[in-house]
Formats: structure tokens, C-alpha cells, sequence
């Protein structure tokens, strides 16, 4: 996910956007692995699905109903 933000500090960003973000996905039971890049204007979180997971279509539906919840 990238979030834009422009002209909010890293901090702010980091406190109102990515933790929320981050936790949207962890929800997901197929998710493996949560990283993110927070700085001054955006935010990245990049998600890593189970690698034995075949069918990758139900899942991003599902990351993207949590996300619109964000």
C-alpha cells in the first residue's frame, strides 16, 4: 500500500497511517511477512503472502476490504 500525506512529518504519518495500515493487513491469515517505509509525505507497507498459498485473488479482495476500512 502507498499512502500520500503531503506536508505531514514522518512521525505523524507513522502514527496515523502506517500502524493502522500494518494492522489492517496482519489480519490476513496468509500473510507472512509486514515491512514498511514511512517518511515525510508517504507511507509504503509492503505485505509478503504464505508462499504455499495457490490462489492469491480471494486474499487481496480481503486485504482490500480491510484497507477501505483504514
Amino acid at each position: 500500500a502507498i499512502v500520500r500525506w503531503p506536508g505531514q512529518p514522518a512521525e505523524r504519518l507513522e502514527q496515523m497511517v502506517t500502524r493502522k495500515v500494518e494492522a489492517g493487513i496482519a489480519q490476513n491469515a496468509n500473510i507472512t511477512e509486514i515491512r514498511s517505509v514511512t517518511r515525510p509525505g508517504v507511507a509504503y507497507v509492503f505485505a509478503k503472502f504464505d508462499e504455499k498459498l495457490d490462489a492469491t485473488g480471494r486474499e487481496l479482495d480481503d486485504l482490500q476490504q480491510k484497507l477501505a476500512a483504514v
